[in-house]
């Protein structure tokens, strides 16, 4: 998979990559069937490689959401062993995972506090409380106390 990286991915680029593709996983599942059983034909070999990246890929998801996870306890943490961390370089995982460093985030802006909303809650008392400069969690518990909206 190191020597042909883009079949590990299924990226291969050439004019006839699903027959290029065809012939080199026929060989890696010779290779591996030469080095010992298992043995598996190319169907198993690409459901191995397959079932591997999803279960890595998994992990990987579990730790990230243990590391970035508050709160006490026990930390969920499992470190990746060194074949694991290869195959997550030599397919990009963490990219994928975390997004690719130094580009621009599209999506849903992300508004300044400094943003003017024209409306208003009146309590029971009868006074109005503008929501300018409200956080979101502050606007909810506004809402929450005066009930009318």
């Amino acid at each position: 998979m190191e020597i042909h990286p883009d079949l590990s991915k299924g990226l291969l680029k050439t004019p006839d990559a699903k027959t290029v593709s065809t012939n080199l996983w026929k060989k890696l599942a010779c290779d591996l069937n030469a080095a010992g059983p298992p043995m598996r034909e190319v169907a198993g070999s690409k459901k191995v490689w397959a079932d591997y990246k999803t279960h890595l890929k998994a992990k990987m998801r579990r730790n990230k959401h243990s590391i970035s996870g508050t709160g006490g306890g026990r930390s969920n943490y499992c470190s990746l062993t060194q074949l694991k961390q290869k195959v997550s370089e030599l397919l990009s995982m963490e990219e994928s995972m975390s997004g690719m460093v130094g580009t621009l985030e599209f999506g849903a802006a992300q508004t300044a506090s400094n943003t003017h909303i024209e409306t208003s809650v009146e309590g029971n008392t009868g006074e109005s409380n503008s929501l300018q400069d409200y956080h979101c969690s502050n606007v909810e518990a506004l809402l929450a106390r005066n009930k009318t909206f």
